[in-house]
């Protein structure tokens, strides 16, 4: 075997009922403990992390398993070499500790420069061959060689005089005295002593199979497999990750397969600093914080202090590798690269030893090969439930919480038994990770150039605009945008169970934002139909109230609306007639009510292949036209005019009316005062503003500048908000 075989993970430790099948495979030759040193290497470091197989040895089994053949071994060899892996454990652990407490207390090493320290050259130079940061030492690929080279390293070590390093002198000592006794006493070396053999020739005769089967056909991925991977579509780093995207033969979908791309080295000093993290004063401090965030930060730096004390490593090398082990320790690691990822939207989890399958930005519905255990669902929720104080239990079986990491928001939306019966079930949209403004809309065609103008027209003018959809269609998205072309003056108030509105005060924006408990709660102390009556008190400009979910949502909205609040919201839907319907025979709310709404955007969602694509599927105002051939439509007794409609088959947006300043909606504000010819001009300044921008790039700060220039100066000219 060549060196490339160092970074590939061909070890697994399989559970088999009581007892664990340990298995080593090639697919491009046939690895051979006995005579190559690589594959033995391998094994004997896999056998060294993992601690649980002490007590079970003697029931499980080892299989070498290559192109031609498969060999099985007995467990008293199994027994044999895991007796030598984990004395290699128990040595690895106590080095690691020597060279943390030295370069604390020794005063040689704190008056000089550690590299110049001669018995510290002598401990990491078995380090190199114990805990090797590339590659496999000479503990792993040759016992016996390394048996020789303790030897030699304690004689060398005698020469030393003792002076102003003598602590480093006896620590090193007694770990090598140690560490020899330690592997002697191993039945591999003692096995390998009585022989007499030197070289392949001891190993040999040592590790010879009990059985070995002839393959009639050469390894290969089975055609009955769920994903078979096919072409590699894309490829991108995501430290501390590697993120291979490819096309599957038999399914529609693509796989998002994830690697970690860190040295091998990582594993086992994760084992050790995590069962040594207790130790560490700053732990208390790291679990007195709620924010998985700022727990994240808090290990990184802490795990960087104690990595950089006896590791040289690059900055950027110890920075992932710290991030990594915070993540592990906190027990999210398997979570973070979908985190990390700016192109992965949202990802889910049916229930728990099952595949998360995620909505990427470019290549759509994806399945990953990351499979989260109960564990790992039991240490996520951990996390969500002390950050939010919310209940998740039998009476509250489903939690919703805006989890805020360093790059994103992640809205987390749990599912638990009963009502999840099969256990956990995780829905994790990212909400944040992208700033989207109506320009990037425009250019995506979520809507057309003419629908952004005479949308904003009527925030500006605070029209009261209700988007509707189904879910994942883009509303919130949508709204937030609009939310970004109001005024600078304006006082905004924000009603919302899980925060997805954007912070504009470090723009000079004007932002009061209320949280009140989700609607899964069973026990709610902030009810966002109270909030939404208090709002009359509190002289908003603009309200934006997040998702209308409930009867008494609409009812409390409905309520507010006649008293002469402004402002957006969203809900869900099948169609715009179906919830005007809703609304009228099932919520009870009255005519009247319904008709002081100005305009009703519904969006949707299709697939193009694997493919998601959201669009402003219809624009609808309130009212009918004032002209004899009126296209309205009545549902339920409300009128309705529909100004715009999204043709899926050519992917266009079309105006359905001739003057859009004829629309009901328009009709309003002119009742305020407005001319014709003076709304035209707003509409023609909005329109060539946004085409402005549509073609060039542009920093989001120059965009929202010119934005409030434009809104002050309709403002200066009397336009009636």
């Amino acid at each position: 075997m060549s060196s490339p075989c160092l970074e590939k993970k061909c070890v697994r430790a399989r559970s088999r009922g009581v007892g664990f099948q340990i298995v080593l495979s090639c697919d491009f030759r046939n690895p051979n403990i006995a005579k190559d040193s690589i594959c033995r290497g391998k094994l004997l470091f896999k056998l060294s992390m993992v601690p649980r197989l002490k007590r079970i040895v003697e029931k499980s089994s080892l299989m070498v398993r290559g192109i031609d053949y498969t060999l099985l071994y007995s467990s008293h060899v199994l027994e044999v070499l895991y007796e030598y892996s984990s004395k290699l454990a128990l040595i690895r652990d106590k080095l690691f500790k020597i060279l943390l407490r030295l370069k604390e207390s020794c005063n040689y090493c704190l008056a000089r420069k550690p590299s110049q320290c001669a018995v510290l050259l002598v401990l990491n130079e078995l380090r190199e061959h114990v805990a090797p940061l590339n590659g496999l030492g000479l503990a792993y690929m040759d016992p016996l060689e390394f048996r020789e080279h303790l030897k030699m390293l304690i004689t060398r070590l005698k020469e030393f005089k003792e002076g102003a390093n003598t602590i480093c002198l006896r620590e090193l000592s007694g770990l090598l005295n140690s560490s020899l006794k330690l592997i002697n006493d191993t039945k591999l070396i003692s096995l390998l002593r009585q022989r007499g053999d030197h070289g392949p020739e001891a190993y040999i005769r040592l590790l010879h199979p009990e059985k070995i089967r002839r393959r009639s056909k050469p390894l290969r991925e089975s055609p009955k497999s769920l994903y078979v991977k096919s072409d590699v579509l894309d490829h991108c780093e995501i430290p501390p990750y590697v993120v291979k995207i490819y096309s599957l033969s038999n399914s529609p979908e693509k796989m998002y397969e994830v690697k970690l791309d860190l040295p091998p080295y990582v594993n086992y000093l994760s084992n050790f600093l995590l069962a040594h993290l207790r130790s560490w004063k700053m732990l208390d401090e790291v679990l007195s914080v709620k924010m998985l965030r700022e727990k994240v930060e808090l290990l990184k730096g802490l795990f960087e202090n104690v990595l950089g004390r006896f590791l040289r490593l690059p900055e950027r090398e110890l920075s992932n590798t710290s991030f990594y082990l915070a993540c592990k320790a906190l027990g999210v690691h398997k979570l973070m690269p979908f985190f990390l990822d700016e192109n992965v939207d949202e990802l889910y989890l049916d229930k728990p030893n099952t595949r998360v399958y995620l909505d990427h930005r470019d290549y759509g519905r994806c399945v990953s090969n990351v499979v989260l255990t109960n564990k790992d669902v039991n240490r996520f929720i951990t996390h969500v439930k002390v950050e939010s104080g919310l209940p998740l239990n039998y009476v509250n079986p489903s939690l919703k919480w805006n989890l805020e990491l360093h790059n994103c928001t992640v809205r987390v939306s749990i599912d638990s038994p009963p009502l999840s019966f099969e256990g956990f079930s995780l829905d994790l949209r990212k909400v944040k990770h992208r700033l989207y403004t109506i320009i990037d809309l425009v250019r995506t065609n979520t809507l057309s150039l003419d629908e952004a103008t005479f949308i904003i027209f009527h925030v500006l003018s605070r029209r009261n605009i209700i988007i509707a959809g189904e879910p994942n269609s883009g509303k919130t998205t949508l709204m937030n945008a609009l939310d970004l072309c109001t005024p600078r003056l304006w006082r905004k108030v924000y009603v919302e169970d899980v925060v997805e509105s954007y912070d504009q005060r470090m723009y000079g924006r004007h932002q009061m934002r209320l949280y009140v408990e989700p609607f899964e709660t069973e026990r709610k102390y902030r009810r966002k139909f109270i909030e939404t009556i208090r709002l009359l008190h509190r002289t908003p400009d603009w309200v934006y109230m997040g998702e209308l979910q409930t009867k008494e949502h609409f009812k409390a909205f409905f309520h507010a609306l006649t008293a002469g609040l402004r402002g957006i919201q969203t809900c869900h839907a099948a169609s715009i007639q179906n919830l005007i319907k809703r609304w009228v025979l099932h919520h009870d709310i009255p005519r009247e009510n319904i008709l002081e709404l100005d305009l009703l955007i519904y969006m949707t969602r299709r697939y193009r292949g694997s493919k998601i694509i959201r669009r402003v599927e219809s624009v609808w105002a309130i009212g009918s036209l004032p002209t004899a051939n009126s296209k309205a439509i009545e549902v339920a007794g409300i009128p309705l005019t529909r100004l715009f409609k999204w043709h899926p088959d050519v992917d266009e947006h079309s105006q359905e009316i001739e003057n859009l300043v004829m629309s009901p909606s328009i009709q309003k504000i002119m009742d305020l005062g407005l001319k014709k010819h003076e709304i035209e001009r707003y509409l023609d300044e909005i329109r060539s503003f946004l085409s402005s921008y549509y073609s060039k790039n542009f920093k989001f700060e120059e965009l929202l500048r010119d934005l409030d220039n434009l809104t002050t100066s309709f403002m200066e000219r009397g336009l009636p908000c």
